[in-house]
């Protein structure tokens, strides 16, 4: 083997050394044990290792990264909960061995770190090939605060090295085949990992084009190659599985702090006292040794400015991305300065939501020119190694938090539990939260309880539909929630499924509404229904929650600011000043009622139909703790009616029960959007403004 050979390989074991040295020193070994899942319960973590967990437990279909397990009416394929379908998928073959209690995320996050400070030193080679180049290169692209953090908490997006690949495939003449075997890696590590790559390819596409170096049909032949490659992988991970799931919504809500990237947060050992939040998914803190490389490379940049028009198709990229990253809500030190944009922008821009991500490779590459900036001074090589140097002291702070991180063990399950969990095994199926629909702030529609009905549902081998999914079908949701608001107010419980209730549910059923062989159990702070399991009820008397009481005195008032939303159970929209409207087919209420010494009660309700002149007519039914006691027609031309709903009776009065499950049923319900040009989906069948308790 020739010498320069030799240099060649060792300069190349010298970035992946140090790659692994970081992930050692920030890590540690334990993450690699695969039975050690205990820093995977908390969250994103948690997400991830759910995932897969029931991808293993559940038999291959059709597409291969099928979940249905997880999620059950609102699952997806196994990359909407980012657990790595590149890792996933060929995992599952051997998962009948090796079962899916166990992880892989250690492993990845080791890989990523060598990629990343290997990938980062052949850039910094490509502006001065010596030793200390290689090592600081190595260092500074491996060490990048904003890629380690995500490491640490979101493992698939620690693929940042297919950012680094991208930039450097860039300007490489014969590059088309290495650039669809990027692009259909990409897709299946994470999708916003791959616009980002895809954006770098098109923006290469075009240079190369635009100078000559492809003709158009082989530009073509790239393009379709391209596409059948993404394609193909796209499939494999389950994102073609999604009917109408694309948007999220919530543009502008993770946007990137306008200068971010020169914010440490709570990172930096020697910048502590810039005291200036930074959003989570705005975080491009580069690190004192990145600061220093980036300022030099906008130095580089300004100087080379002439040469912008030849880089037209990179400025652009970069511009664009920077646009997206922004977002049009501007975001300075807590300040937020909101810019007009048209709805339909909004809307598309949910789909990337978390939008401050889109930066990353245009810091990365003005990191690149700073290389190249200062490798033109005289001792530049060993000038960056001091910029090394200076970084890795200056995160420390970043080691201790996500070493901290990595020691919080989540919830586990109580020992005192552990066999009741063994028997629920062989009596149910599923886990089901009843009500489903539960928004969380910043996690959207997701049950608070996720985690920890996870790792139940996981452990004893049960299905649920209490999941958090990346994206979900909007569709699937709302046949989810007809589906357990009808088991509730019918009363049609599964046999062979738990149910997660509502603390208020818990109470209402606790109120004599139990079905004679059923139990309440309490898990920790949860309540769950177990159909024909009363011998599985725990000491805890589960029903405690504390209910709205509607009384002869005091209405239930449901316009803004009237008192009533605690009485509020599922299907209802935010409060508006003429009452709630109903945004689902089917809307539940709980309370107490307090009557007075009469024989006979009934409830008078305030309604309005969601009528117009081309749709005259809403039937409305009305339950009352399992029976349906009114149906109704609403019509045009009402603005809102009086209508009343007997109760059973003797109810309420001392003995009796005095917790009422009332349930409004509009099959006809139709949304705005239906009739008029906008965007209010919602199924509006009916709007509930007021309950009074009258006595006969």
């Amino acid at each position: 083997m020739s010498q320069s050979a030799r240099g060649f390989l060792a300069k190349n074991a010298l970035g992946c050394a140090v790659g692994a040295a970081v992930f050692f020193w920030f890590f540690g070994p334990e993450v690699l044990d695969p039975a050690n899942l205990s820093w995977l319960k908390v969250g994103n973590r948690a997400q991830h290792q759910l995932g897969w967990m029931f991808f293993a437990q559940s038999p291959w279909g059709w597409p291969p990264a099928m979940n249905p397990r997880y999620g059950m009416e609102l699952s997806a394929g196994i990359c909407m909960t980012d657990s790595l379908p590149l890792f996933a998928l060929p995992a599952k073959m051997f998962a009948p061995w090796m079962g899916g209690g166990v992880q892989y995320f250690g492993a990845w996050i080791l890989l990523c770190c060598i990629l990343q400070a290997w990938i980062g030193s052949l850039l910094a080679r490509r502006a001065a090939d010596t030793w200390a180049m290689t090592f600081a290169g190595a260092v500074l692209f491996g060490t990048t605060p904003f890629f380690l953090l995500r490491a640490s908490g979101h493992a698939a997006l620690s693929g940042n090295w297919t950012i680094l690949l991208a930039m450097l495939l860039c300007g490489r003449r014969g590059a088309a085949v290495w650039w669809v075997l990027l692009l259909s890696l990409t897709i299946l590590v994470h999708s916003y990992l791959f616009v980002m790559v895809a954006l770098v390819w098109m923006a290469d596409l075009g240079w190369r084009f635009f100078h000559g170096r492809v003709t158009p049909r082989r530009v073509a032949g790239e393009l379709l190659g391209a596409a059948a490659g993404v394609l193909l992988a796209a499939w494999l991970a389950g994102y073609l599985m999604l009917r109408d799931g694309l948007s999220g919504g919530g543009y502008g809500s993770f946007a990137m702090e306008l200068p971010s990237s020169f914010l440490p947060g709570e990172y930096s050992k020697f910048f502590r006292w810039i005291n200036v939040p930074v959003p989570y998914e705005g975080f491009l803190w580069c690190g004192a040794g990145g600061m220093i490389l980036l300022l030099g490379g906008l130095v580089a940049l300004y100087r080379k400015r002439s040469k912008a028009r030849a880089f037209a198709p990179y400025v652009v990229c970069s511009v664009l991305l920077m646009l997206f990253a922004a977002t049009h809500r501007l975001h300075l030190g807590g300040a937020v300065m909101e810019l007009p944009l048209p709805e339909f922008l909004v809307q598309a821009g949910g789909v990337l939501r978390a939008s401050g991500r889109m930066a990353w490779p245009v810091v990365y590459a003005v990191i690149w020119a700073g290389f190249w900036f200062f490798s033109g001074w005289r001792h530049g090589s060993l000038l960056v190694c001091i910029f090394a140097a200076i970084q890795i002291a200056d995160i420390a702070p970043l080691r201790e938090h996500i070493r901290r991180g990595l020691s919080s063990r989540g919830e586990e399950v109580d020992r005192a539990w552990a066999p009741r969990l063994e028997e629920l095994r062989g009596h149910y199926d599923s886990i089901r939260r009843v009500p489903s629909r539960v928004t969380v702030p910043d996690l959207g529609v997701c049950a608070p309880e996720w985690r920890l009905v996870g790792w139940m549902a996981a452990t004893t081998g049960m299905a649920t539909d209490v999941a958090y999914l990346a994206r979900y079908s909007q569709r699937a949701l709302e046949e989810l929630d007809a589906l357990t608001s009808s088991v509730v107010f019918r009363q049609g419980w599964n046999p062979r499924t738990l149910y997660l209730l509502d603390g208020r549910l818990a109470a209402w059923l606790a109120d004599g509404n139990l079905e004679k062989g059923d139990g309440l159990l309490r898990f920790g702070e949860m309540e769950f229904l177990a159909p024909g399991g009363a011998d599985l009820a725990g000491p805890d008397h589960p029903g405690s929650a504390q209910t709205v009481v509607l009384s002869g005195m005091e209405p239930l008032e449901f316009r803004s600011g009237g008192g009533g939303e605690g009485a509020l159970l599922s299907g209802w929209s935010g409060p508006e000043e003429i009452g709630r409207w109903m945004d689902q087919e089917i809307a539940m209420l709980i309370f107490a009622v307090a009557s007075p010494e009469r024989s006979r009660l009934r409830l008078s309700c305030l309604l309005r139909g969601m009528v117009r002149p081309e749709w005259p007519r809403q039937r409305v039914e009305i339950w009352a703790n399992g029976t349906c006691v009114a149906r109704e027609i609403l019509q045009h031309g009402e603005e809102e009616r009086w209508v009343d709903v007997p109760l059973p009776e003797g109810f309420g009065q001392e003995g009796g029960r005095s917790k009422l499950l009332l349930g409004f049923v509009a099959p006809d319900a139709r949304a705005p959007a239906d009739f008029t040009p906008g965007d209010d989906t919602r199924r509006l069948g009916m709007l509930l403004r007021r309950i009074e308790l009258r006595a006969d």
